[in-house]
């Protein structure tokens, strides 16, 4: 299920960030590795929409997989896919 939300921090000297979801919650770590490269760098304030994956270690929060839209991405529900 794919789940809409705003990154509200980013490391990039550590490549990694936080998002908070659209609906509410706890907010959802996020690497660099989940983005296309293609497309940049994750901004601050950013729209995205992603899907959680659980990392496998089940003490540890999900993490999401996300990548950054622009102009030219498919559109969902008004969102841009990432």
């Amino acid at each position: 299920m794919r789940i809409d939300g705003t990154l509200k921090s980013w490391n990039d000297d550590r490549g990694f960030g936080f998002i908070e979801p659209s609906l509410g919650g706890q907010e959802i770590f996020v690497h660099i590795k989940a983005f296309e490269t293609r497309l940049g760098r994750p901004q601050i304030g950013q729209r995205l929409t992603f899907e959680i994956e659980m990392n496998g270690i089940m003490e540890q929060p999900p993490h999401s997989s996300a990548g950054l839209g622009d102009a030219a991405a498919p559109v969902l529900s008004g969102e841009l896919i990432l």
